[in-house]
């Protein structure tokens, strides 16, 4: 399995070949888009091992994010300074101490986080952020990204090498996959994957139609 760094190293290969086939479009935000997307569907899927520096890096950034959304609508709709101090306070506490175990109780390493579908689906998510323009190009950049991650998980378990001996390690196969070992949880996922298709399909039938 990849470590850290060489999977930093692959978003930063993803970024160049997305910065490459998409050199003709887009504008200086989309390209800063495009590098932010590219790391982080490189690291993406490891927020299901408990020990990764991903699901860390993961969810200190939803912490922040969280506050800095929540903060906002607090200011916005002139909350009581006791009270927004409260939810601002708890909201850490909430995150890292019940959803973050939540999470990685429900979650396996190498499980449905490392599928085609999973990469697929977030990057169909992307294209439901308001206030971007050229959003398949920024969702593309995560995907590329995602399967970097894929890849590289792949080629480092795909031999064992000691002494005159080449075999493939056990855990080959597990990470570039269609289907993870749990029924519902593949169920649930490609159900969402299909709806997030019928719904972007003219979409997406328009913009890949573009490149060629």
């Amino acid at each position: 399995m990849a470590n850290f760094k060489t999977h930093l190293l692959g978003g930063v290969a993803s970024y160049a070949a997305s910065t490459y086939l998409f050199w003709n479009q887009g504008n200086k935000t989309t390209f800063l888009y495009i590098g932010i997307m590219s790391i982080v569907g490189s690291l993406f899927p490891d927020i299901d091992s408990d020990t990764s520096k991903t699901i860390r890096y993961f969810f200190r950034g939803l912490t922040i994010l969280t506050l800095l959304i929540v903060s906002g609508n607090l200011y916005i709709n002139s909350i009581d300074y006791r009270k927004s101090a409260f939810i601002l306070i708890s909201i850490p506490f909430l995150i890292i101490y019940f959803i973050k175990p939540v999470f990685a109780k429900l979650t396996s390493h190498r499980g449905i986080y490392h599928s085609i579908p999973m990469g697929l689906t977030v990057s169909l998510l992307i294209l439901y952020i308001p206030f971007i323009s050229y959003k398949f190009i920024i969702s593309s950049s995560f995907m590329l990204g995602f399967l970097t991650h894929l890849l590289l998980d792949e080629i480092y378990s795909s031999v064992t090498i000691s002494g005159l001996r080449i075999k493939p390690k056990k855990s080959f196969g597990t990470a570039l996959k269609w289907f993870a070992p749990s029924l519902y949880a593949n169920i649930i996922l490609n159900i969402i994957l299909l709806l997030l298709i019928i719904d972007n399909y003219k979409f997406l039938y328009d913009e890949i139609s573009s490149f060629f």
